[in-house]
């Protein structure tokens, strides 16, 4: 069931592992939602010393530089900036973990590049991909990271995994959090 609500609110709750959705306005977000459903985007949070951090991969503008791939940003300045509807999806079940070391294992995917080739594919639904983690496109890189969290099978071919497939896993609350945008159900049934 969708909770409309503020960050301020929500953000204690908040958990490591807990996806984000998000549905842009943009020509390219519009195209992703046309062809693979909603969302058109995903990152994974990770909590950091009581941060909200994102992983995700993306492309961001930092300064006069834009960066193509997987890196960390704060939720925050994510609402902040980005024009769309944004969702929280918990997990059901709460991570038994060691969030340092998770975060320490991050590391190994931060600074890929953007996988543009493997995202395009994804609109292609017979055509074959074979799972590589050189290069990663969001839904990729959280189903690497699910994973790894023993959080779905390692099984699933990540590089095959849309931002819609991920949210459609049974894997989260029933309850989940819009905290921007028009109110509007998350379409991912």
């Amino acid at each position: 069931m969708l909770i409309p609500t503020k960050y301020e609110y929500v953000r204690p709750l908040l958990k490591t592992g807990d996806l984000v959705a998000f549905c842009g306005k943009g020509w390219l977000s519009r195209a992703i939602m046309w062809f693979a459903g909603e969302p058109s985007h995903i990152e994974v949070i990770a909590r950091v010393e009581g941060r909200v951090q994102l992983i995700g991969s993306t492309s961001m503008r930092i300064s006069d530089k834009r960066i193509l791939g997987v890196q960390r940003t704060y939720l925050s300045d994510r609402i902040d900036n980005y024009t769309g509807r944004i969702y929280v999806l918990p997990l059901a079940t709460p991570l038994e973990l060691d969030e340092d070391k998770f975060n320490a294992s991050l590391v190994r995917y931060e600074q890929k590049k953007y996988d543009f080739w493997q995202a395009s594919r994804q609109l292609i639904p017979f055509f074959p991909i074979k799972e590589s983690s050189k290069r990663m496109f969001c839904s990729e890189l959280g189903s690497f990271i699910y994973q790894e969290l023993r959080i779905i099978p390692s099984s699933e071919n990540a590089s095959r995994t849309t931002p819609r497939k991920l949210c459609q896993y049974p894997i989260y609350t029933p309850d989940y959090y819009q905290i921007k945008g028009y109110s509007q159900e998350l379409e991912i049934i």
